[in-house]
């Protein structure tokens, strides 16, 4: 009975709380600004949780089951025994839906632990929305996987994830496994000594930065992984393994092996991974090899790369290659594609690596520019290189800042990036940004690029805090980069190429003015936006391509008006549930290339096969400066379709309601289009003035009841009597006193 009042007494105090506060779930103490605990609730939800069954020693601090180990862990920096939480307690899951706190010390029989490991999945019953918070006490992650067990793949459904990267030391199996990093606090590790089986399989890094200090690194380490890079820093005082298969179905596009004491490669280290085109080895006497299964195949280093183009050797003379056993050399690879793939070494050193044994094998062996390697200047890590992305390539060797390697507090005052950086005695421009080395940057905390910038990327979906002063250098813009971002001002950005895939997703961005070099807008660029003017720039002798869902749920534009290119190329539902918009301007342009639309996805049923813009509730008319209707290319190649490609595709979904405004003389010819001529209402305008009618064609059909609009073209439901309007029956259309 006690301890039921005593429940019911915490429970009152804390419905008593304010709204913002949060419960540490070890101590019961109010920390911080947020929501304290909801009363206790069913746990229904979590009733096929993951609950770990009681072990020896195990102890119960709050909700949470700790034990104490000695310091049996290699990987661990300890002074003892720590705390490692290994589960919540059964009967407390799903007691909150709050932020969950992990203490970064706990006092057990009179003793103070630090918490140094956590089993992740003593968090499987948290809910999206949560927000789980480590803390910097923590060197180790892990998931407690049972043999044969499959990992719960559920797990953190988009909960917020704060660690503290900088003091991680250990990654166990599965420790980061499928999670999303749009709700992870950081991509950068600069204490890293090992990475264990499937660590960050399937998880969603744009990009991982590792400090010097690894070690090891597991088979499957990056299974499934999605960074486009991986950073090692070197050390030429440390020993550093590669398991086989540290790198297995990973979507990275460049690799390069650290400097390391004893630099191990394990047999097929890196494979099948789609996207590599690049792996480097530093300057190194000798790398080891072990577990090589010597059964009379063909052994290979890298295996099962179809894109791999080349390998660097950034050393003089041509690493010894370290095999266990004898006669394996005859059978040993470096790739399984030495007759394609280039090797790339040190200009006046080819003929010594032709005479290589191992090394030799490449069909090609050629002089290596210094591009793409990894540099680190002033505790930023820049790449030389000539490809900053898949879209945009610079002229010559410049510099794209991707990471830093901060080893203690970073920077508080303003950030200033220089315009160029000195490597060996040469100076690369500062040409690219990735905006995820920033990660760590405080709210409104001001960063400077220099005006040498040509490309900013943000690959890690972490929305960015600071105020960037925005050079009118830059050409492409990539990634999430502006995605849930504050933008205090309007943007100006006269040279621009590429907005890519979300960039300004689900910003504040109200008006934009881009240039005439604009020649891709992605899916997603202004989705969710607050943006209410984009204005084009003039450039026919370009071309542009509007995404599909480039502008999808922007509620805040009335009118878009799509500039006059060379080539226009527009996706279906490149407008999308955009509630306010009334009015889409198409240019004076022959022709407009619908390739991507969904005709060429659908089976051979009868539904449309393409719609530019879809699910606007206030559309009222789409206007056409051409007098002559532009041709809709791309759709004609489905005739094996039951129905004409020109039957399924459409301008609008509302073709009955919306109105169609075109040059006055001109409305016959579109009624003649078979895509243009299917909207009901078609009038014309003069002298460009589009927001008005002034011009209105005859026609023979007199089949429906009579609809009438104002000379803006505006359906009116109740019309005045003696006032001027455009009366439409069937497709007859008319000027009329009513």
């Amino acid at each position: 009975m006690k301890k039921k009042l005593l429940l019911l007494i915490f429970a009152t105090f804390a419905l008593t709380l304010h709204a913002t506060q949060v419960i540490d779930l070890n101590t019961g103490q109010i920390v911080n600004n947020v929501k304290p605990l909801a009363p206790e609730k069913t746990v229904e939800k979590c009733e096929n949780g993951l609950i770990a069954a009681a072990q020896d020693k195990e102890y119960k601090t709050g909700h949470f089951y700790y034990k104490i180990c000695t310091n049996t862990n290699e990987w661990i920096s300890t002074d003892g025994q720590y705390a490692e939480l290994t589960r919540i307690s059964p009967e407390d899951l799903c007691y909150t839906n709050e932020d969950v706190i992990v203490p970064s010390k706990i006092e057990i029989e009179g003793s103070t632990y630090d918490v140094r490991a956590v089993n992740m999945n003593s968090f499987n019953w948290m809910s999206k929305g949560q927000k789980l918070r480590l803390p910097s006490s923590i060197r180790d992650i892990f998931r407690d996987i049972k043999p044969n067990e499959n990992i719960d793949e559920s797990l953190f459904p988009n909960i917020t994830i704060t660690f503290p990267s900088d003091s991680i030391e250990y990654i166990g199996a599965y420790g980061l496994a499928n999670t999303h990093p749009a709700y992870l606090s950081s991509n950068s590790f600069t204490s890293l000594k090992a990475i264990e089986t499937n660590a960050f399989n399937n998880s969603g890094f744009k990009g991982i930065y590792i400090g010097k200090y690894l070690q090891f690194v597991a088979s499957d380490a990056f299974h499934h992984g999605s960074p486009s890079y991986i950073s090692f820093s070197n050390n030429k005082g440390c020993a550093k393994t590669f398991s086989s298969h540290s790198f297995n179905e990973c979507n990275i596009t460049e690799l390069a092996f650290p400097e390391a004491n004893v630099l191990t490669i394990e047999e097929s280290a890196v494979t099948q991974c789609p996207a590599l085109e690049c792996v480097y080895f530093p300057a190194l006497a000798s790398i080891s090899m072990d577990n090589i299964i010597n059964n009379g195949q063909p052994i290979y280093m890298l295996s099962d790369n179809p894109s791999l183009k080349e390998i660097i050797c950034k050393g003089n003379n041509p690493p010894e290659i370290i095999l266990p056993g004898n006669n394996i050399r005859l059978n040993f690879h470096i790739t399984d594609n030495e007759d394609m793939c280039i090797l790339k070494v040190p200009e006046g050193y080819e003929q010594a690596y032709r005479d290589h044994p191992i090394w030799g094998k490449f069909n090609t062996i050629v002089p290596y520019e210094e591009t793409m390697s990894l540099k680190h200047v002033d505790n930023y890590v820049y790449r030389i290189t000539k490809s900053a992305s898949n879209f945009y390539s610079f002229d010559t060797a410049q510099a794209e800042l991707i990471g830093n390697d901060f080893n203690e507090e970073y920077p508080s005052e303003e950030i200033i990036i220089p315009n160029q950086i000195t490597v060996n005695s040469i100076s690369y421009p500062v040409g690219g940004v990735r905006l995820e080395a920033f990660s760590w940057i405080k709210k409104y905390q001001k960063l400077t690029l220099p005006s040498s910038v040509k490309v900013i990327s943000n690959y890690n979906l972490m929305p960015f805090e600071g105020a960037i002063e925005f050079p009118e250098s830059v050409e492409s813009l990539e990634g999430d980069l502006f995605a849930d971002a504050t933008i205090k001002t309007d943007l100006y950005l006269p040279k621009i190429k590429h907005i890519t895939w979300r960039v300004f997703n689900n910003s504040n961005v109200e008006k934009i003015i881009l240039g005439a070099s604009l020649s891709l807008i992605g899916s997603y660029a202004f989705g969710y936006s607050s943006l209410k003017e984009i204005t084009f720039e003039e450039g026919e002798q370009n071309t542009l391509q509007l995404s599909s869902s480039s502008f999808s749920a922007v509620n805040n534009i009335k009118e878009l008006k799509i500039p006059k290119r060379n080539k226009l190329s527009i996706s279906d539902g490149f407008v999308s549930s955009c509630d306010n918009l009334e009015r889409v301007v198409f240019p004076d342009v022959n022709e407009i290339d619908c390739t991507s639309s969904a005709c060429h996805d659908l089976a051979m049923i009868r539904r449309p096969c393409g719609i530019l813009i879809v699910n606007c509730p206030n559309f009222k008319d789409v206007v056409c400066l051409g007098s002559v209707p532009p041709e809709i290319i791309g759709i004609d190649d489905n005739a094996t379709y039951e129905y004409d490609n020109h039957t399924g595709f459409w301008i609008t979904d509302n073709m009955d309601r919306c109105i169609l405004k075109v040059p006055a003389g001109s409305e016959q010819a579109y009624r003649n289009h078979p895509i243009w001529g299917k909207f009901k209402t078609i009038l014309g305008f003069e002298n460009g003035d589009y927001t008005s009618i002034s011009s209105v064609p005859s026609a023979d059909s007199n089949d429906a009841a009579p609809a009438y609009y104002n000379l803006q073209g505006i359906k009116v439901s109740n019309p005045a009597k003696g006032q001027l309007y455009i009366r439409t029956t069937g497709s007859k259309a008319e000027k009329v006193i009513f």
